[in-house]
């Protein structure tokens, strides 16, 4: 059973214009009849009213997880105007009381620096900074129902080894030789010799990546094979 929700909560929104909406529509509902606006902080406005002014967007967590939803929160620096402080006063209390009822909603005990008002070029005045969320829920992927029986194939790990030539065959220590299928790499030493010690045997080609002074050589081996693997390189830059 799902709990009913306090008149004029805040869900949590999917965009931002819709929290604004559903934010000045729970103000309207607190205070009644009166302004809302989602401008900066004013000199002097007219009437009686209450600013919610959207000054920042941060995440809660993180946004690239494997798992949904993607949630951040809205930060709102509300601010309230009356002919009369006082009243200013009491719709600001108001409001405060209202938020700490609201299971979605959080003030963030952080002020607004007072830097930020010289900004708006207004006077420091009683405000508050409320936390909405703002979450986006993306689908579970599930995983594809496998219609074919599991066929298992083994092979002997065996060791591929070789020797890396330059032109009049030289031996060339140093050079990178990569098994980007199973994560491996090694370099070759002062005789231009590598070894893989344990691989996948079989008939089945390997295929490896080999650099050397700038130039890259990509070609299939068989582990299997008991003659050292030789590999030949062109003329090569100093």
């Amino acid at each position: 059973m799902t709990a009913a929700r306090q008149p004029g909560s805040i869900e949590p929104s999917v965009k931002i214009e819709d929290a604004d909406q559903r934010l000045a529509e729970w103000a309207g509902a607190v205070l009644g009849d009166i302004s809302v606006s989602f401008d900066p902080p004013q000199p002097q406005p007219k009437g009686k009213g209450v600013s919610l002014y959207l000054y920042e967007v941060r995440p809660e967590a993180p946004l690239r997880s494997r798992m949904p939803p993607m949630l951040t929160s809205l930060r709102y620096l509300v601010t309230t105007w009356a002919p009369v402080q006082s009243e200013a006063h009491t719709l600001l209390g108001e409001l405060i009381f209202a938020a700490l009822e609201q299971p979605d909603m959080e003030l963030d005990p952080a002020p607004l620096p007072v830097e930020a008002w010289s900004t708006f070029g207004v006077a420091l005045r009683p405000s508050f900074i409320l936390r909405v969320p703002l979450r986006r829920e993306r689908p579970v992927q599930t995983a594809k129902l496998v219609r074919q029986r599991l066929v298992v194939q083994t092979a002997a790990l065996v060791p591929l080894q070789g020797v890396v030539l330059g032109p009049e065959d030289i031996p060339l220590a140093g050079a990178r030789v990569e098994m980007a299928a199973l994560s491996l790499s090694t370099s070759t030493d002062n005789r231009g010799r590598f070894v893989f010690p344990s691989v996948p045997g079989g008939a089945n080609p390997t295929t490896l990546r080999v650099i050397a002074k700038g130039k890259e050589l990509t070609l299939a081996a068989r582990a299997a094979s008991d003659e050292p693997l030789v590999i030949r390189f062109g003329p090569l830059e100093d």
